[in-house]
């Protein structure tokens, strides 16, 4: 009965902050550039929506985090320890109890930023962050949603209608980033900054 994006988020001082996009793109590699600078870890890889009638809010999920190797040398080197995820997969988790969100309770959902790597261009080289439509952030949202039962069509209306709140009432923004890992930094900034402006 409740609606989930493939989607990681941290907690900010003014709500949830959450990255959507394809497989592969960096969601799990920001949530942990954040976290490295003190920024808790609500979730990483899944999104529990709570359609509030006053505001669209998000549960916090286990404090952990999945990263690739190269990302994981890059926030962490070998600093803290790590765990499989899975058979089918290189990533390891890396448990984040100091983001203590076991009482932290649901966050008010501030805005969502859907990732898109330039992998191609070569002339991008600084992140940027453009603001997308009603039209266009449902869209995104859409293609990030876990639908489990295609037949169903009451969860199938129940998803469209909250994803349609989402996209009215929270701000989607497309971040669009250079492949590189050493532009981390400037990414953060700009989010922040971004978020100071909300």
């Amino acid at each position: 009965g409740r609606e989930a994006l493939h989607a990681s988020a941290i907690q900010t001082a003014s709500g949830a902050c959450a990255f959507i996009g394809q497989s592969g793109w960096g969601k799990s590699t920001l949530a942990a550039a954040f976290h490295v600078m003190g920024y808790p870890v609500l979730c990483d890889d899944c999104l529990l929506l709570k359609d509030d009638p006053d505001h669209v809010s998000v549960e916090p999920a286990y404090p952990g985090l999945r990263l690739w190797d190269d990302s994981r040398g890059v926030l962490f080197g070998n600093t803290r320890s790590t765990l499989p995820v899975s058979q089918n997969t290189t990533k390891r988790r890396i448990p984040t109890p100091e983001s203590n969100i076991e009482d932290v309770g649901f966050q008010a959902l501030r805005v969502i930023y859907s990732l898109q790597l330039h992998e191609d261009d070569e002339s991008v080289n600084t992140p940027v962050i453009e603001p997308l439509s009603v039209r266009e952030a449902f869209m995104e949202l859409v293609q990030c949603a876990f639908r489990l039962d295609l037949t169903d069509q009451a969860m199938l209306l129940r998803q469209m209608r909250v994803l349609e709140r989402v996209a009215k009432e929270v701000p989607v923004k497309r971040l669009r980033l250079p492949n590189d890992l050493g532009v981390l930094p400037a990414v953060r900034e700009l989010i922040l900054q971004d978020l100071r402006r909300e």
